[in-house]
């Protein structure tokens, strides 16, 4: 479930081009091992983003994660509400994670313990205190800026996360109330 997308942008002084690679996960659900016919598993998925890491340099490289990291899930993350992904995703260095629907499974305590367990934003800009003006939980980031490149050769991204308006509707009864999408 891995994407590349090699991008270029400008560095600070707009006179170099600077070259990114983001690299993308979702619906990895918790598949810390690989499944009965050896596929996936983050040691699948940490081997392939240290390997591009190690070619083009790691400060060119961004690790990201659009949702459903953790529930729906086998035993190893279920069990244990996410705890042990979490700690494997910090570990292999994810730079952010957006919400997805399953990250509400287990209700909003549960998704604030793993964002700040997390060593990385968790991103939502939809995701709003139901009610108010565009006021978000304390767990939740709308954006966030991650640099690449080094030295002069070095560019600033701006990245939004948007959670599915579907999301109360996906995901387990209860589990959104107070929130909006």
């Amino acid at each position: 479930l891995t994407l590349i997308v090699p991008a270029s942008v400008f560095s600070k002084d707009s006179n170099s081009v600077v070259g990114a690679t983001l690299l993308h996960t979702n619906d990895f659900h918790g598949r810390l091992e690989t499944d009965y016919r050896g596929r996936g598993g983050a040691a699948y998925i940490s081997s392939i983003a240290n390997d591009i890491r190690n070619t083009i340099g790691e400060e060119n490289v961004l690790l990201l994660d659009a949702g459903d990291e953790y529930f729906a899930a086998p035993a190893i993350s279920q069990l244990l509400l996410g705890e042990s992904t979490v700690d494997i995703f910090n570990m292999m260095g994810y730079e952010l994670a957006v919400f997805g629907n399953h990250e509400f499974d287990k209700g909003q305590e549960i998704t604030a313990q793993r964002v700040f367990q997390s060593e990385y934003p968790w991103l939502g800009a939809n995701v709003i205190l139901e009610g108010t003006d565009w006021e978000y939980p304390d767990w939740v980031q709308p954006y966030t800026f991650l640099t690449v490149g080094e030295g002069p050769h070095q560019a600033t991204i701006g990245v939004i996360g948007v959670a599915t308006d579907e999301t109360p509707e996906v995901t387990l009864i209860g589990t959104t109330e107070g929130l909006e999408f």
